[in-house]
């Protein structure tokens, strides 16, 4: 005989997302009542309910719907935030919901010239500091795009990363291949080699030529008069060279030892000087002189009573002071590391203890040490593998053979980094065609143009270097062959590979050649070429395929970075694969994905509440999401899509703006004219040339009109009274539960035949919803009594469901809504009946 079973069931939580076709039947599994079977064109809030997805803005058209378009994000602060339009060889900007046009009035967007083909911009990587974003792609040189002017919205620039100090590969070793220079200085130099080197991809490459300078007693004489102020200047001390500085006799004084890095020289007559040139007048001196004129010059006197120099003392930078007793010295020992610099040498207030020449005079010398000078070459022209022209950029240490060079490290011929990342005050470039597992670091950055500096210490190396200052730059190569995807900063440098995740680093300690770096393999889970995005106290990343993304997070069980994979419950959700992510931190934490198909994704994610929540997004019967960015907006991040359209029969690609999720808290008070439920919208209903001959839903003075077609770029509502509207493409939201199970106490009764009787429905500032077992059989709620209403508040609270259901195994709830209208869903309540045997 049969039983029948009846049990009121209560979903008040659902933040499991849309869960794979493979979960129907686990009801033992916890995120099984929360989750859903469909969620389309809906967003889990991580307090539990679920909610329409707001519409999107149209804002303008791509400037080539034919040609990929990508959207990145540029954040000078939170306040001052730019989308960036990426296409073929061109970029444009938006800003507070609008194109930034050319500022001549004529209503044409503003747009530069970048590098990159359309074809290429999905592989971007980038970086941003303050306004400088740098850019990096494999088969182009890095590039800065900068908005040098933070008043002005059209004034940005993209140059190459002008970098002339490297980074270099590891010196030759082969002491018979050797490099032969005709000149020391100049550009188009000839450059020998014994054997062949260069390739035509080695034009704009660098070359770093070494030659050991001779050690140089390059200024010694002596004070010997009481009272004195003595001055002489140095030969260049190049950078990188140690020098010594030592006094002798009896005598008390302050000793001083200056540096300045520009070149001075002694006066003369007869000679021609140019502005900005500097002269010492005499000897005896420690006055310098600036010349404001071009001229010949007669005696200094006259010169100078002509106003034809200036005294400038602000060129000499004091680098060590000392007052010595009679009987006292000094031995000084130092190392250049800003630049070339000349020195010099002088004491104030000598006073002697004896007159006679061997101990009453103050003997002071300063000595440059044996060096090998670092001179760079860029590479201008290659007639053959063996000979080359080239520009020189630092100055030679001679026109002798040498086998002390070094070849840069990106070329067109090498390749250039694929990856970017800002760490410990540096800027970090991973992998290249020819050196897919290295890490180049530039020097400790107290100005922008420090990022482009590559210097490195050529004393010892640990895969490139190691010695020297902490602020020198680094090079690293991980072991193994599997190429570098992405670089990420946080305690350590992350490093995402095609196998797996490690960290560069150690603990509590910065990167430095002092502490060189240790790495550390953390998990195997490969990853794909997309930047990943900082998600909380986590990294998201996709994996390598494109149908996981994973959650990169300490696990002190395991002392591990581990990377669980957070598309388990939804393995379906990612389709044939992720092309790109973006991240949004507010109001809900969420993660967008644009699928391979079109299909944007999204994750509501917050672990430490239990939120981990799928839901895919469509747009109108033809559309397809292409490209998003996320940047701070003023109460809601902006999330921002490129969408390819068909209207009117032709192809288009539009960039739209989702509307604010708490549209409520838009105006205070509230105002339902400010809800957004409709994709590619206007507030105009004669500004709808962009959708022409599309059939768009009307929205206006707080309720929802009716459809109508666009006809050459406007809509006619027939209604005087109507004065704000919003109007723009429908789109159809759908929650559908998953089958709802009864118990008995012998456990789930899941594959009976069940009959719904009834559901309560709890709504939050809903105007609209209809509800049935499946999309087929829809019954819609009543939000006002009255259907000529002219006004309708949007309601919250419960409201009982149409009674519609007939007897069905594993029975669902589907709810859905079409009209431009929000629907907020926080409780079901559903009475079940199941007969069984």
């Amino acid at each position: 005989m049969g039983a029948t079973l009846t049990q009121k069931v209560t979903l008040n939580s659902f933040n499991a997302g849309e869960l794979s076709p493979l979960m129907n039947s686990r009801v033992d599994f916890p995120q099984y009542k929360s989750g859903a079977k469909t969620l389309q064109n809906m967003l889990v809030r991580t307090q539990g309910p679920i909610t329409r997805r707001p519409g999107t803005k149209y804002i303008a058209s791509v400037k080539d719907a034919n040609d990929p378009t990508r959207l990145i994000s540029f954040e000078y602060s939170t306040e001052d935030a730019y989308i960036i339009e990426i296409g073929d060889d061109y970029a444009r900007f938006f800003t507070d919901g609008a194109p930034v046009n050319e500022p001549n009035g004529s209503g044409k967007p503003y747009e530069i010239v970048t590098p990159w083909d359309a074809n290429d911009v999905f592989e971007l990587q980038y970086v941003q500091d303050a306004g400088t974003m740098r850019i990096v792609h494999p088969d182009y040189e890095p590039y800065k795009l900068t908005r040098p002017d933070d008043t002005n919205d059209a004034n940005w620039t993209c140059t190459a990363v002008s970098s002339t100090t490297g980074p270099f590969l590891d010196e030759n070793n082969d002491t018979t291949w050797t490099l032969t220079p005709s000149a020391t200085t100049g550009d188009g130099i000839d450059i020998v080699s014994t054997d062949p080197l260069f390739d035509d991809g080695h034009v704009g490459a660098l070359f770093r030529i070494s030659h050991w300078l001779e050690s140089d007693s390059a200024i010694h004489g002596y004070f010997r008069s009481e009272g004195d102020v003595q001055c002489s200047v140095t030969n260049k001390c190049q950078r990188w060279r140690y020098y010594d500085v030592t006094t002798g006799g009896i005598w008390r004084g302050t000793i001083y030892v200056q540096k300045s890095y520009t070149e001075i020289t002694r006066w003369a007559t007869k000679t021609a000087y140019v502005i900005g040139d500097y002269v010492t007048a005499d000897p005896d001196s420690r006055s310098t002189y600036r010349c404001l004129e071009a001229h010949t010059s007669g005696t200094f006197a006259t010169d100078l009573a002509a106003n034809k120099w200036v005294e400038d003392t602000s060129t000499w930078v004091t680098v060590y002071s000392q007052y010595v007793q009679y009987g006292g010295n000094i031995q000084v020992s130092a190392q250049e590391t800003e630049a070339d610099c000349w020195l010099r040498i002088y004491i104030d207030n000598l006073a002697l203890e004896y007159s006679n020449d061997d101990l009453g005079w103050c003997y002071y010398t300063i000595a440059l040490r044996e060096f090998l000078n670092n001179g760079v070459v860029e590479i201008a022209t290659v007639p053959d593998p063996c000979n080359v022209t080239a520009d020189v950029v630092y100055d030679l240490g001679g026109t002798d053979a040498t086998y002390y060079w070094a070849e840069g490290a990106w070329s067109t011929y090498r390749g250039f980094p694929r990856t970017v990342e800002h760490h410990e005050q540096r800027v970090l470039y991973g992998g290249s065609k020819s050196y897919p597992q290295t890490v180049w670091s530039s020097i400790i950055a107290e100005k922008d143009e420090d990022y482009d500096d590559f210097t490195q210490s050529t004393e010892s190396n640990w895969s490139g270097n190691l010695g020297g200052p902490d602020n020198i730059a680094w090079v690293y190569t991980l072991p193994g062959m599997n190429p570098i995807q992405w670089i990420k900063s946080g305690e350590f440098l992350f490093v995402g590979t095609t196998k797996g995740v490690g960290k560069l680093g150690q603990p509590n300690k910065p990167i430095t050649p002092n502490y060189p770096p240790i790495y550390r393999v953390q998990n195997h889970n490969g990853c794909a070429y997309i930047q990943p995005a900082n998600a909380n106290d986590a990294i998201l990343y996709v994996e390598r395929g494109g149908q996981k993304v994973r959650e990169l997070s300490y696990t002190f069980t395991t002392e591990k970075y581990t990377a669980p994979d957070m598309t388990i419950l939804a393995e379906h959700i990612t389709g044939n694969g992720i092309l790109e992510i973006a991240f949004q931190e507010r109001p809900d934490p969420v993660l967008w994905c644009i699928r391979e198909d079109g299909v944007l994704l999204s994750f509501t994610y917050q672990r430490g509440n239990g939120v981990a929540a799928w839901s895919r997004h469509t747009t109108g019967a033809s559309g397809e999401f292409e490209s998003a960015a996320c940047i701070s907006g003023a109460t809601e991040d902006e999330i921002w899509a490129v969408v390819g359209r068909i209207v009117d029969s032709t192809s288009v690609g539009y960039i739209e703006q989702f509307q604010p999720l708490n549209w409520h808290l838009v105006s205070s008070p509230a105002d339902q004219n400010d809800c957004y439920f409709v994709d590619c919208g206007t507030n105009d209903i004669n500004d709808l040339g962009h959708l022409e001959g599309e059939t768009v839903a009307l929205f206006a003075n707080g309720r929802p009109i009716n459809t109508f077609v666009v006809s050459d770029g406007s809509i006619d509502p027939e209604d005087a009274n109507l004065t704000e509207f919003t109007v723009g493409l429908p789109y159809t939201s759908v929650y559908e539960t998953m089958p709802i199970v009864l118990f008995d106490n012998s456990g789930p009764v899941l594959a009976e035949q069940s009959r719904i009787m009834s559901n309560n429905i709890n709504f939050y500032k809903t105007l609209g919803c209809s509800i049935g077992p499946d999309a087929d059989n829809l019954v819609a709620f009543k939000f006002s009594q009255d259907s000529f209403a002219t006004t309708i508040d949007a309601v919250t609270g419960y409201k009982p469901a149409p009674y519609i259901w007939g007897t069905k195994r594993a029975p669902t709830l589907y709810f859905s809504e079409s009209g431009p209208v929000p629907m907020t869903i926080r409780e079901i309540n559903t009475k079940i009946t199941a007969n069984y045997d």
